[in-house]
């Protein structure tokens, strides 16, 4: 029996992370292809570095992708079903919007896969799939297996990425994490279990210092000669109680998040700022949450309060693929779907995240005269 796992990404997703430098290795597929049954051969493209060959035919071909890649994912899925392939899907877009991805494939995978890929099997080799595999249940890693190395397909392996911790007791209603992975940050994993010398660590933790264990977590950062890009975000209100250890870890890049405008973390920041003299705005980026419960007036306060704290805020515009194309233009009735306001309101959202994320533009012009050479956002178009 013959599988394909596909690390799926677009080629427009490509051109972005070239851009920002979002290159390291996706670990999802080499880890699940550990939980395949013995009797099956397994292959592994990574459409980061290689291309899909149609021409090979295989029993089963399996996606994972996210948001941005989910129209290229669907033609991927469509022409191997055409060639009589089972076609099964998984990651957080298909969890977010499950009854739109099982339109697509033979089974779908909601939440982790782990507990149910076996299920699968199972029913697989008695010919009697489901449509839908279901799990909220929280993943023992520590009785999972290692993932396939071999199946790595990204050549630069100086920069290493792992996660020590998984949940997060936010529960966010625009984030799919608690829902995914539980409602409390626990430990998975010691950096003694991944670190092998890389020169960088990409730590992929969705809130690592909400975890019971976070001391000692950062103390292992601490003692490594790894520079540490904390990718998915400290909590700024965690973050008083443990400013000397992060102080004492070789930091490459801090993100942090401000996506509620009711919660003015102003303060919080200021603190963080006063500790952390020694690190520029560069090395200390905000995610700013747009087009979702603020109003324009409160999305420019929290950018202007960040610059003026010495942080560089970011824009994440929500929604944005159920808009525009990768481009940045309207998609194709999206008039009909959206009323005049909502158009006038993402488009303005559009431009401040324009504005925002350019930054020779954002430290050089106010978004006032950025928008007045701007035509077209005050009727939606």
């Amino acid at each position: 029996m013959k599988a394909l796992l596909i690390t799926v990404s677009s080629r427009e997703i490509k051109k972005i992370r070239s851009a920002r430098y979002i290159k390291f290795q996706q670990c999802t597929m080499p880890y699940l292809a550990a939980l395949f049954p013995e009797n099956w051969e397994v292959e592994h493209v990574d459409e980061e570095v290689e291309e899909i060959n149609f021409g090979k035919t295989y029993d089963l071909v399996a996606l994972t992708f996210h948001t941005p890649c989910c129209y290229h994912a669907y033609e991927i899925a469509q022409k191997f079903r055409a060639k009589g392939a089972v076609v099964i899907m998984g990651g957080s877009h298909v969890t977010l919007v499950p009854d739109e991805a099982e339109r697509y494939a033979d089974s779908i995978f909601v939440g982790e896969a782990e507990n149910t890929l076996p299920d699968f099997f199972r029913d697989l080799k008695a010919g009697k799939i489901k449509k839908r595999y279901d799990d909220n249940k929280i993943v023992d890693l520590a009785q999972a297996p290692l993932l396939q190395k071999e199946l790595f397909h990204r050549k630069d392996h100086t920069t290493g990425t792992m996660f020590s911790t998984r949940g997060c007791p936010n529960a966010c209603p625009f984030c799919i994490i608690s829902r995914k992975e539980g409602c409390a940050s626990r430990q998975v994993a010691d950096l003694n279990d991944f670190y092998c010398g890389q020169r960088v660590i990409k730590l992929l933790d969705p809130n690592l210092l909400a975890c019971p264990d976070r001391e000692r977590l950062l103390l292992q950062l601490a003692n490594c000669s790894a520079s540490v890009d904390f990718t998915q975000g400290l909590d700024i209100r965690l973050c008083k109680d443990v400013m000397p250890l992060l102080q004492g870890i070789k930091i490459k890049m801090l993100h942090f998040a401000w996506d509620n405008p009711k919660e003015d973390l102003t303060r919080q920041f200021s603190l963080f700022a006063g500790y952390d003299t020694e690190r520029n705005f560069r090395n200390r980026r905000v995610y700013v949450l747009v087009n979702y419960w603020s109003s324009h007036a409160e999305d420019l306060w929290r950018i202007k309060t960040l610059l003026g704290l010495g942080f560089d805020p970011y824009v994440m515009l929500y929604d944005k693929y159920k808009f525009v194309d990768a481009r940045g233009r309207w998609l194709p009735g999206v008039e009909t779907r959206y009323t005049p306001e909502a158009l006038r309101r993402f488009k303005l959202c559009q431009h401040l995240q324009r504005w925002c994320n350019h930054k020779a533009i954002f430290r050089t012009v106010a978004f006032e005269k950025y928008l007045y050479g701007k035509r077209g956002y005050d009727d939606g178009v």
